[in-house]
């Protein structure tokens, strides 16, 4: 069950990025997730078994929540600086 959902959430990654780099363009500067958004949800299905089996192991929380705090830092950060 989990494979197929695995495999499912690939396929779909796959199709609707080819989708957006076909028909979007990136535009002179942006900041932060632009067209990316549309499939982070499939993206996540696909982690979701890895997630699982590393939150056995300590550091992998701790490596966590430390990019989580620079991810928020650099997007304030691009906030304050193109916004």
């Amino acid at each position: 069950m989990e494979s197929k959902m695995v495999l499912a959430a690939l396929i779909s990654v796959l199709l609707i990025g080819l989708i957006i780099l076909m028909i979007m363009g990136t535009g002179v500067s942006q900041f932060a997730a632009r067209y990316t958004l549309d499939f982070h949800l499939f993206l996540c299905l696909i982690l979701l078994p890895f997630i699982n089996y590393m939150l056995s192991f300590k550091w992998f929380k701790v490596i966590s929540l430390a990019l989580i705090f620079v991810s928020f830092c650099m997007n304030t950060l691009g906030v304050f600086l193109f916004y």
